[in-house]
């Protein structure tokens, strides 16, 4: 796990070495930049959004809630409960000093379906992701304690 992700490290850094300093102009999102007709799609049915959004959030609505449950039934630390408290303190101080404007495209409302765990309006907090923090949190959580579907869970709640 840990050759892996050095792998992935350097063949990032490969790819940024030809970036020069005049050819970057603000923030680009080239996952967004490379989706793009995937999120047309998205945009030109707006029940197709909410169930999308629907969907996502009831997966990580489900995470949130067996994290929950197995702190309360089953912790002997409070190793997840204080990697909580430090990912969203950092969170937030980041979000005060890094602004991002919303990109073109951005299509993220209400879908008509409460969410215990997932926040819904227009807000610029894009840097950095509550939600793939979160769902890498209770990744290593739930590996560290040998529940592994939920790990996984986790990875597949991430990438959805």
């Amino acid at each position: 796990m840990i050759a892996t992700t050095i792998v992935v490290c350097l063949i990032v850094s490969y790819y940024s070495i030809d970036v020069k300093g005049e050819s970057v102009h603000g923030v680009r999102d080239t996952v967004l930049d490379s989706t793009k007709a995937l999120n047309d799609w998205f945009r030109e049915d707006i029940t197709r959004r909410n169930t999308l959004l629907i969907i996502c959030s009831a997966l990580l609505d489900t995470m949130m809630l067996v994290a929950c449950y197995r702190f309360v039934r089953y912790a002997t630390t409070y190793r997840m409960l204080l990697a909580m408290i430090v990912f969203y303190t950092l969170r937030a101080i980041v979000q005060h000093l890094w602004y991002v404007e919303f990109p073109e495209g951005y299509d993220w409302g209400f879908p008509g379906f409460m969410s215990i765990f997932v926040p819904y309006g227009e807000t610029a907090d894009f840097f950095y992701s509550g939600h793939v923090g979160i769902c890498m949190i209770m990744f290593l959580e739930f590996w560290a304690v040998g529940w592994k579907f939920m790990a996984i869970y986790s990875l597949f709640t991430m990438a959805a």
